[in-house]
């Protein structure tokens, strides 16, 4: 038998893979802390005893969000190609095999459209991934492994691409993932010969 605070642990997970499921496909101003209770099959009272708001609650999967994009760069040392191979490899796979990871893109990207509090967050957020990686795209291109162009547009692209394949792989049955080599060609400087 789980102990309390292992029953505690796996009753927060439960509501926020709830809350998250429902911000996805309800949004935001639509899901209700009754809904996600339901859904959780619990008591509104006993959700309220994790997260006193759907503020907060929203606030916990979003900063969750933020902690784990900002953990993808850590140490991107050597060839950034390279390293935008590996980045691209893991997100694919891990969306693929667990659907939560793809439904936290589009809640990050959903976040970031939000007018409340954690909004400004996501946006932030957002802005800082796309420097890093546009940091990291011109040191590739510096070191002739990343095709020419604007760096910021490169960025912007390489995640529009990710953040499109997680909201079709979440929206649409059956979705076929793209090949990681696919969405690096974004990036890869063609070969001459």
């Amino acid at each position: 038998m789980a102990s309390r605070v292992e029953q505690k642990d796996i009753r927060q997970r439960q509501i926020l893979e709830t809350a998250l499921d429902l911000f996805i496909r309800k949004g935001y101003s639509a899901t209700t802390i009754a809904d996600i209770a339901d859904a959780a099959g619990m008591s509104k009272g006993l959700t309220f005893n994790y997260f006193p708001s759907k503020e907060i609650l929203y606030g916990t999967l979003v900063r969750k969000g933020i902690e784990t994009a900002r953990t993808a760069f850590d140490g991107p040392g050597g060839d950034p190609l390279a390293f935008f191979g590996g980045l691209t490899r893991t997100i694919l796979t891990t969306a693929r095999q667990n659907p939560g990871a793809a439904k936290m893109f589009v809640l990050m990207g959903d976040a970031a459209r939000e007018a409340c509090p954690p909004g400004d967050e996501a946006r932030e957020a957002r802005r800082e991934n796309l420097r890093i990686t546009a940091e990291l795209i011109e040191r590739g291109q510096e070191k002739g492994s990343i095709r020419e162009g604007s760096p910021t547009a490169l960025a912007s692209a390489y995640w529009g691409s990710i953040q499109g394949v997680c909201e079709l792989a979440i929206q649409e049955p059956g979705f076929e993932y793209p090949e990681p080599e696919w969405i690096m060609a974004l990036l890869r400087k063609e070969r001459t010969t």
